[in-house]
């Protein structure tokens, strides 16, 4: 038992669960009670292609981002300073960063010269994006602006004669700090400071996802391409799009909750204020009670975005080799089916 013990500690200390891969992990093996792949690439390589190199690097690259931010800020968890007000948003405003340039290999997806081009309507942005997929998306990022906008509103700044208690930065005067309750003392970690990045970096992918959507839903089609090619092309590239943005908004919002529930655990012994002399009256943060909670809700969303991402990017290797051998297999099929017609003529010549 001892052994086991050491063996979990080890673990623990290896793969500490603020790392969003270690959930991650978990989670992307558990996906796989479900096989079905999340993304169905063209059957075309030329179309599959630039969509299957543009969501594996991107997934993966925010996927390392993710990884590394929340690594960093589980190294040292009571050293929390103002380097983490831009790295809990880097994930997310490297999604939108990719989200925004995704026009560029979608244009090289096999789009025809100008007088080969099909006329077709203008489609909505939203026009071959599952819904639920989309409701999803956009809850979640909701959840992270509502997050957001609270904490700068609670911010305030200390006065000159107001305690400090917990962890965080040098004294400054900007309004980074929330009350405890009654007022009796301030904590670091809300307002401005702290979290108008995560506000812009959410803002900034509410933008990028739609444009990005609207470049693939709008992409012109060749004159002969059939209606149903071109719809799983464009259903491919919407769903891998807003897998990928649902992804790093699950990441930062994650790292946010976890920050700000670890922030609102504080409590604080003051001594003076109970009726028996010595004895100390506690104190906590106006949402002290559900600080806990979402501090690990924080730990378990941020895993479900690394295995949305670890997902995404197996399945679109699944669909792209799938596609390959069902197009090698055509290729064969073909050939057989024009031997044997070649050798059918030559005996009906021989007779």
């Amino acid at each position: 038992m001892d052994t086991l013990i050491q063996l979990l500690h080890s673990a623990k200390e290896l793969f500490p669960v603020e790392v969003a891969l270690t959930l991650g992990t978990v989670f992307f093996a558990l996906s796989w009670i479900r096989p079905r792949s999340t993304v169905q690439l063209p059957s075309r390589k030329q179309a599959a292609l630039p969509l299957f190199l543009w969501g594996i690097v991107s997934a993966l690259l925010v996927l390392g981002i993710g990884t590394t931010t929340s690594w960093i800020a589980a190294s040292n968890p009571m050293h929390v300073d103002w380097d983490a007000w831009w790295q809990r948003p880097l994930p997310l405003f490297a999604t939108a960063a990719l989200l925004l340039v995704v026009a560029l290999p979608l244009r090289l997806a096999g789009v025809p010269a100008p007088g080969h081009r099909a006329i077709t309507p203008r489609r909505r942005w939203w026009e071959f994006t599952p819904r639920t997929l989309l409701w999803i998306t956009a809850i979640t990022g909701t959840l992270g602006l509502l997050t957001a906008g609270w904490q700068i509103l609670i911010g305030v700044s200390v006065p000159s004669d107001g305690d400090r208690y917990g962890i965080g930065s040098i004294p400054t005067d900007l309004p980074a700090f929330g009350r405890f309750q009654d007022g009796m003392g301030y904590y670091w970690g809300a307002g401005w400071p702290n979290h108008l990045l995560t506000l812009v970096a959410l803002l900034l992918c509410a933008i990028a996802l739609p444009l990005a959507l609207d470049a693939g839903a709008n992409r012109p089609a060749p004159v002969d391409a059939l209606a149903a090619e071109v719809r799983v092309s464009r259903e491919a590239a919407a769903r891998t799009m807003t897998l990928f943005a649902l992804g790093g908004i699950l990441l930062t919002l994650g790292a946010v909750w976890a920050f700000v529930g670890f922030v609102g655990e504080i409590i604080v012994g003051v001594d003076g204020l109970a009726a028996s002399p010595g004895e100390l009256v506690t104190i906590g943060t106006g949402y002290r009670d559900v600080a806990r909670p979402l501090h690990w809700a924080g730990y378990i969303v941020q895993g479900i975005g690394a295995a949305l991402l670890m997902r995404l990017a197996v399945d679109l290797v699944r669909s792209f080799v799938s596609g390959r051998r069902a197009e090698a297999r055509a290729v064969a099929s073909s050939a057989v089916g024009v031997g044997v017609g070649g050798g059918i003529a030559r005996a009906e010549g021989e007779q």
